[in-house]
């Protein structure tokens, strides 16, 4: 699920935006900011109906989330329980070196599931690689920091799948 405030979508450059949103690959929430409190209700959700091993987070950007999200866990679950649940995962080169290379493996072989969402193949495409002295490589908005190309998609599928290249199976 990607979430956008609706007055991003009004103001948006982009001209598939409205289009994201009818065929449901983009959740339209009230306002002019991230509905955080939505999202939050729809990972406790989640929660109820499929096997989460983690909720996986950036800190710089979704900290009082984290806190929020711990604080409303509290009453099921104790704390070590939580902080294995809920995990803060820097968004840095040896987070997404490894899950990116993973990646590219993975769809080289032919082992990737797509279903046709257009909003994440067109975010996949906004991805420029940028690649460090170590031959290292970490994913960066194609046009700048400032363009209204988007790849919180991908980058969010990178978060998960690097956590799933080191977490422990399921007991």
């Amino acid at each position: 699920h990607i979430y956008v405030p609706e007055d991003a979508v009004a103001s948006s450059p982009i001209a598939q935006m409205s289009g994201w949103v009818h065929d449901g690959h983009l959740i339209v929430t009230p306002g002019s900011e991230a509905d955080y409190a939505r999202i939050e209700t729809d990972l406790l959700g989640w929660r109820q109906t499929l096997q989460l091993q983690e909720i996986d987070f950036d800190r710089r950007s979704a900290r009082l989330m984290i806190q929020s999200l711990r604080s409303r866990l509290e009453p099921d679950l104790d704390k070590d329980t939580i902080e294995r649940l809920v995990v803060d995962v820097p968004q840095d080169v040896p987070t997404m070196d490894p899950a990116m290379k993973m990646l590219e493996r993975l769809v080289a072989g032919h082992n990737v599931q797509h279903n046709g969402n257009a909003l994440m193949a067109w975010m996949i495409s906004n991805i420029v690689i940028e690649r460090n002295h170590k031959d290292e490589i970490y994913p960066r908005k194609a046009g700048g920091k400032d363009s209204a190309n988007k790849i919180d998609g991908p980058v969010a599928l990178f978060t998960a799948l690097s956590r799933a290249m080191i977490a422990p199976p399921p007991a």
